[in-house]
């Protein structure tokens, strides 16, 4: 969730092979598609350290790939997704 681990992760597995992918996805659609109740426990404090609940997350400030995922359909964004990947 921190974009310090992000740019380690880049620095590790080198620039030209790691592809840092945003799926910006409002948190009230997130907790919609929870199916688990994960973030009902986590803002009932259940569940500690629940990113974007009771944990910060730092948007990426230039991701290679952005993906609205209330605009953009799972089929849609695995071919984006793989068109970036594979070229």
């Amino acid at each position: 969730p921190y974009r310090q681990d992000r740019e380690m992760a880049r620095n590790l597995i080198g620039a030209d092979r790691f592809v840092e992918i945003f799926l910006d996805t409002p948190m009230n659609v997130c907790e919609s598609r929870d199916v688990k109740g994960l973030y009902a426990k986590a803002r009932l404090g259940e569940i500690p350290n629940f990113t974007g609940i009771n944990s910060a997350y730092e948007i990426p400030e230039n991701p290679d790939i952005l993906l609205n995922t209330e605009r953009v359909n799972v089929k849609d964004a695995v071919s984006i997704i793989i068109k970036k990947v594979i070229g």
